[in-house]
């Protein structure tokens, strides 16, 4: 049984909010790449210049992660939404490697410092690292809200400019004081290792996402705790947690009693998938398969009176064993030892392994025992086995419990 997580208005309204900041974090990083590009070419500072168009590529990145977000929300998401959220990773992706060669990049290009000397470039570039902090701030608290795992990671490369902006900036000053290009040059390695560590965890978690790897062993076990821990669950023969950009996707296997109707088992179904919704946010989809258990083969038991089905279940004069899966009478036993009370009817359930019982009507007392030992009792108008099998099959019986 497969579903998908439903989205309320109010998340609706939540993610237009988030859209909005959005909008503010662009704002800032336009105000901030202007700043240094106009700063850079006035006082003629290639390193200011260089960092304008470092913000550029920061601006490029968070539209495209916006572009990503719209093709995802999208009507062809909805049919073929596991393959399009994986855009999302590539776009992580495609970020982690642009964060490595910006590395690089600052590297190569501040080997030789020109137009340091003014303590203006460090101010003007230490002052827009405030605005930057802020856009990182935002798209981190908005990729979270929308389980977009893009900006989030947007956010993180943004930080990662932070550093390196603080450390051109505390190279810029102190080379500009005491002109001495060690200071310069510390801090510049220490900006580009810093945005190395960013560009490694970005990739990490997109390259693991795009192989369909397990990105959180913890949820894996947090999940499967959940799943074994419902009552009518005897084992867990599978769980699956794909990530795929913001959404996780499951797929679970489970087996249980063999007793259980199709109809218990929908039931089942639905409790665990609303269990793993509320408990677990960002799984969007999960699919649960359900299988009868292995450990017996299930029997059905009929009470006879000749040739017909016995109106008295524990006072009959044999019982009929059947196996339903192929029709084929398994046992035939002689009720010698009949008791009004039932107690020769649970026995012989107990010995021969009987998890069903269909019969006309039945005693509370037999009723009883026969629900400790946890058998189905169904109730039927026939008086053919063949016949009342076959409406067995088909889910035409009422069942008592």
């Amino acid at each position: 049984m497969e579903s998908q997580r439903p989205q309320s208005n109010r998340e609706e309204k939540s993610n237009e909010n988030v859209r909005n900041l959005i909008v503010l974090v662009l704002a800032l990083q336009v105000f901030i790449m202007l700043s240094r590009i106009v700063a850079g070419i006035f006082l003629h500072n290639s390193v200011l210049l260089l960092e304008g168009f470092h913000v550029l590529i920061d601006l490029t990145i968070t539209s495209t992660v916006l572009i990503t977000l719209k093709v995802i929300e999208g009507e062809y998401a909805k049919k073929f939404s596991y393959g399009l959220y994986k855009l999302d990773d590539l776009v992580s992706f495609i970020i982690s490697i642009i964060v490595a060669f910006s590395a690089f990049d600052i590297a190569i290009n501040s080997i030789k410092p020109e137009g340091l000397l003014s303590i203006y470039p460090a101010a003007i570039q230490i002052a827009t690292i405030i605005p930057l902090a802020a856009a990182g701030i935002l798209k981190i608290k908005a990729g979270k809200i929308l389980s977009l795992g893009s900006l989030v990671e947007d956010g993180r490369h943004t930080y990662a400019d932070v550093y390196e902006g603080l450390g051109v900036g505390i190279g810029l000053a102190l080379f500009s004081i005491t002109r001495q290009l060690l200071f310069y040059y510390i801090s510049i390695a220490i900006a580009v290792i810093a945005i190395l560590i960013t560009a490694y965890e970005i990739g990490k978690g997109s390259v693991i996402s795009l192989l369909d790897l397990p990105k959180d062993e913890n949820l894996m076990r947090q999940v499967r705790d959940e799943i074994l821990h419902d009552k009518d669950v005897e084992s867990l023969k599978d769980l699956r947690l794909r990530w795929s950009g913001p959404v996780i996707f499951g797929e679970v296997v489970i087996t249980v009693k063999p007793t259980l109707t199709i109809i218990d088992a929908h039931e089942i179904a639905d409790r665990l998938e609303k269990t793993i919704y509320l408990k677990f946010k960002d799984i969007r989809n999960i699919s649960i398969h359900i299988e009868p258990s292995v450990k017996g083969i299930r029997k059905v038991l009929i009470p006879m009176d000749g040739e017909s089905i016995s109106h008295k279940v524990s006072r009959a004069e044999y019982f009929l064993i059947y196996n339903p899966n192929d029709l084929k009478l398994m046992d035939r036993v002689e009720n010698k030892a009949s008791s009004k009370y039932g107690k020769n009817l649970v026995e012989i359930c107990e010995r021969f392994g009987v998890t069903d019982l269909i019969c006309h009507e039945i005693g509370e007392n037999s009723k009883v025992m026969l629900k400790g030992l946890g058998i189905r009792i169904w109730l039927t108008k026939g008086n053919k086995p063949e016949e009342v099998l076959q409406e067995f099959i088909n889910g035409k019986l009422e069942i008592i419990f």
